[in-house]
């Protein structure tokens, strides 16, 4: 004789697996959706970025050789110094574009892309020191995932340096063993972090989220009065 717990038991199961169900496939469609949009947009950067190599940095280099050889040429000539500086400023503004695009090394290995994408951003950093601890030999994994890896990268660091109150550093270090791959975020600071300091670089939290559901991987996260340390492994 099936007792009046038993048949709230099979009751509440009956309830349960379709919404189990559905939340599985829920997540697995976002996943293929978000997945297929960031295919679309790399497809789309990657066009992008062979367009501004192999077209517009050639055409203004030769334009910029132009204006330098006709300076060195025709010394009476009056020559505009700000519109060299001009074109200057445009190169290397299409050369941070197609790096953002499509990011250099990105082909050669995650940490050879990690440290050349370092460098083209250092520059454009207010006082924060980024400082690599990166493994000489990798062994190539998805080409996918080192992209939304250096995608994520990108906004973490801006995030940081919108809110470059007190942070002083940031160390990106990265290790690989036979099972998973990890990428470690540790941000610091010379004085004790606050609640506004601890608020805005929760907005990290997102791109946690982003990678989990885009990689698969997993995330942590730890924190004491003086460091963030982030976790992603794949």
């Amino acid at each position: 004789m099936i007792s009046l717990l038993d048949n709230v038991v099979i009751f509440a199961t009956v309830i349960a697996i379709p919404i189990i169900l559905r939340l599985i496939i829920s997540r697995h469609l976002a996943q293929q959706a978000l997945r297929w949009w960031y295919q679309r947009q790399h497809l789309r950067m990657c066009q992008e970025a062979e367009l501004i190599r192999n077209k517009m940095l050639q055409e203004l280099f030769v334009l910029r050789r132009h204006i330098e050889l006709s300076r060195l040429s025709c010394s009476e000539s009056k020559f505009d110094e700000k519109n060299l500086d001009r074109i200057q400023k445009i190169h290397s503004s299409l050369i941070d574009l197609s790096e953002y695009f499509y990011p250099a090394h990105l082909d050669d290995g995650l940490p050879l892309a990690i440290r050349a994408f370092v460098e083209s951003r250092q520059s454009h950093l207010f006082n924060l020191n980024i400082q690599l601890d990166l493994p000489e030999t990798w062994n190539q994994g998805s080409e996918e995932i080192n992209r939304i890896l250096l995608m994520l990268l990108h906004e973490a660091i801006e995030i940081i340096n919108d809110h470059n109150a007190s942070y002083s550093s940031i160390l990106l270090s990265l290790k690989q063993e036979k099972r998973y791959s990890e990428l470690r975020l540790k941000i610091s600071s010379t004085v004790k972090f606050n609640h506004h300091d601890y608020s805005a670089l929760q907005t990290l939290n997102y791109l946690s989220h982003i990678f989990k559901t885009l990689t698969g991987g997993k995330s942590g996260y730890q924190q004491n009065e003086f460091s963030q340390i982030w976790y992603f492994y794949w």
